[in-house]
């Protein structure tokens, strides 16, 4: 009993000394997408490829590389996905009878890395997926993402197509994935999912995270939350 409350004392004590959790300054600062940009933001995939071919830029690689960006993108965006994690998909992590995708989180020698189910179970993530696993499959490598080689495409190279489609949204503005998973957080706060769900999809330890890093109020969801949990009732 004494050990226990030796333990307890000493874990608050790290906590106080170790002061509060702050969350970095752009994280705090980055707006979130709203369903039109991440609408323009898929779009502009098939924009880019269509453009290629109107202007005979065409090569026997572009079709594959706009299939992987498309799923990379939608993945980000309906999955809230790290690029980390979109680099270590495997080929043998998507299951296309269960319509699942094994993803592994982040971790590094000392700690285990976690591990957790994502859904590609609308028709549109589907299709995409299914085009792209068809050209994947005549390459070498284990990698579900890679280059026209077959090789596990780096995480800087995944930050770089996301930054690319991203333009089509603002060219003043740098993007990443990061701002979509927050998006995608968000998204699922304002359809009033509960946080601990949140938590699981996007692959935290704890809620705090998931509430201090990934969930944005902006001044209209503020708003709407306190006409309809005001003392005075819901009047507009």
């Amino acid at each position: 009993m004494l050990k226990k409350c030796v333990r307890g004392t000493l874990y608050f004590v790290k906590l106080f000394l170790r002061g509060p959790i702050v969350a970095p300054r752009h994280m705090n600062t980055m707006k979130v997408l709203t369903a039109f940009d991440l609408k323009i933001l898929l779009r502009s995939v098939k924009e880019h490829y269509q453009y290629l071919k109107d202007s005979n830029n065409l090569n026997c690689f572009s079709l594959f590389a706009h299939r992987r960006d498309l799923c990379i993108l939608a993945l980000c965006i309906a999955c809230g996905l790290r690029r980390g994690e979109i680099q270590r998909i495997n080929r043998n992590h998507l299951d296309f009878d269960k319509k699942t995708i094994l993803i592994t989180g982040k971790g590094n020698q000392r700690v285990v890395i976690k591990e957790r189910i994502a859904f590609f179970s609308h028709p549109f993530l589907e299709e995409i997926l299914m085009r792209y696993h068809r050209m994947r499959e005549k390459l070498p490598g284990s990698s579900f993402f890679c280059n026209r080689y077959g090789d596990e495409l780096s995480a800087k190279a995944i930050a770089w197509i996301i930054t690319k489609y991203s333009a089509f949204i603002s060219k003043d503005v740098h993007r990443n994935a990061t701002i979509t998973r927050k998006s995608f957080a968000s998204h699922l706060v304002r359809k009033k999912v509960n946080i601990e769900v949140i938590r699981d999809l996007l692959g935290h330890e704890n809620c705090e995270t998931t509430v201090r890093y990934y969930v944005h109020f902006s001044t209209e969801d503020l708003e709407k939350i306190w006409k309809e949990s005001n003392p005075y009732g819901n009047r507009s």
